[in-house]
């Protein structure tokens, strides 16, 4: 095949078909475009829209970078590239999300450690005790959750 705009159409198609199966899979149905105004600042949710752009612009991106010499495989390639697409998008954004809570976890517990060291030459009363039973229930908590430091 060579690039035309038959192909980048077809394969934007064939990654919107992917990325609408990925967008109603995951969110476990269709969620249609909305505006939330109940919240500051107001915004637009995308809902499945999102997703199908995401598969689009991925499947017309791998299209154009690896280019199929047959039908069948511009096709896997393009409904793959669609359902990829959007995942790994969410998993970028998730996995961000998680990294900034490991992130901000370890400040607070840098930050209780360091009041402990303090308190514990200076402060008569138990407050270090206290604040390691705080540490301890934060770390109860997350082996609970099944993520570890």
């Amino acid at each position: 095949m060579t690039i035309d705009s038959g192909g980048i159409w077809l394969a934007a198609i064939l990654g919107a078909i992917g990325g609408f199966a990925i967008g109603w899979l995951q969110d476990s149905g269709l969620e249609f475009p909305s505006l939330v105004w109940n919240q500051t600042p107001r915004f637009l949710k995308l809902g499945v829209v999102g997703p199908i752009g995401v598969g689009a612009l991925a499947a017309v991106i791998s299209y154009l970078i690896n280019l199929p010499k047959d039908l069948a495989p511009f096709i896997v390639l393009g409904l793959t590239s669609g359902l990829g697409g959007s995942g790994i998008l969410k998993g970028y954004v998730n996995g961000k999300k998680a990294s900034n809570a490991e992130a901000n976890r370890q400040a607070f517990r840098s930050g209780v450690q360091r009041v402990i060291d303090q308190a514990g030459a200076r402060v008569p009363f138990n407050v270090p005790a206290e604040l390691q039973a705080v540490l301890d229930a934060d770390n109860a908590r997350t082996q609970a959750s099944g993520v570890a430091l």
